[in-house]
């Protein structure tokens, strides 16, 4: 049998997009189906420039796939290019060949030749061996700052399988919004998105699968997004943007928001900023669930990036938030 890696060509779409509902559907954490207008949206029209994304064929059937997701982080104003592999499949019929390993040297080689800078992921516990066996470092557990509004959901959360589906915000977030957004410019030591207009309108406002809302105060806002079945709901922030000034006004706002959509917990990423503390008084406690782990393709990064206190990290990164 040969099996044959290379770049995916515009035909391979549909049947990718196959693929990944195909192997997916039971063990996802959203009930959703992927279609082509969600490819276009993540892969076609990301601001950040062109998806490298290797498929792996037998007999011209694709049976593989791995996609890096690209990025910008900005850091004492230089620019670093930097990928995030997502959805990697391979079929259940091929797995255990070695095939993901052989798409993931084909990825990252194409990488490197295409001047990126960094590969950074969201492992969890099923997947960071698998990383840290082809060389990637581990950064850190995640931090959360958890609202826990009803405690007694809390150990049947753990034990729901249901699906969670996204629902509509109470305060959603529409084009004039963008408007009013303004990201605070900094020469900051962190590594940190740009959030302009261009990357709010695509990462947000034409998500095609996630409905986010939208909390202001004076010149701070954040972006969230309710999800949940029928047993539990959470209120989960994906962004803080603007003047952090008026960050304990907002997350008192926050806080009445998750009330009146009647969430279980309210939940949002430490952003190694202002958000970093003075949140326990407002009801929030500290979790650590998830990690980051990093492949610094410059070696001159390797410092910065094994370091989770210089990264601005927020929801909006994951491409599953």
């Amino acid at each position: 049998m040969e099996i044959n890696i290379r770049l995916y060509k515009k035909e391979d779409i549909p049947h990718i997009v196959n693929l990944l509902n195909e192997v997916f559907k039971k063990q996802q954490y959203f009930d959703l189906t992927r279609d082509v207008n969600w490819w276009n949206w993540k892969y076609e029209t990301n601001v950040f420039g062109k998806s490298i994304i290797v498929v792996a064929e037998d007999n011209s059937k694709i049976i593989g796939a791995r996609c890096l997701w690209p990025w910008e982080f900005c850091c004492r104003g230089e620019i670093i290019k930097a990928y995030q592999p997502v959805d990697t499949v391979v079929h259940p019929d091929y797995q255990g060949q070695g095939i993901f390993k052989k798409m993931n040297i084909y990825a990252v080689d194409f990488a490197i030749k295409d001047d990126a800078k960094l590969l950074y992921n969201f492992s969890n516990k099923n997947s960071i061996h698998g990383n840290l066996k082809l060389g990637w470092h581990f950064v850190s557990k995640l931090e959360w700052w958890i609202k826990i509004k009803k405690p007694l959901n809390l150990l049947k959360s753990k034990k729901n399988d249901e699906k969670k589906k996204v629902f509509d915000p109470i305060t959603p977030l529409d084009e004039k919004d963008l408007l009013y957004i303004k990201d605070s410019r900094t020469y900051s030591e962190l590594l940190k998105t740009k959030k302009d207009r261009d990357f709010l309108e695509w990462r947000y406002l034409k998500n095609p699968f996630f409905k986010y809302g939208i909390v202001k105060i004076d010149k701070f806002v954040c972006v969230y997004i309710i999800t949940g079945n029928s047993k539990s709901k959470t209120m989960t922030v994906v962004d803080f943007i603007g003047e952090k000034s008026s960050c304990f006004p907002l997350i008192k706002k926050i806080n009445k928001i998750g009330k009146e959509c009647n969430v279980d917990f309210i939940t949002f990423l430490n952003d190694n900023t202002t958000m970093n503390k003075g949140l326990n008084k407002y009801g929030y406690i500290k979790i650590k669930e998830k990690n980051l782990v990093a492949l610094p393709l410059n070696i001159s990064l390797e410092n910065k990036v094994l370091n989770y206190k210089n990264w601005a990290i927020f929801g909006g990164l994951h491409d599953s938030l």
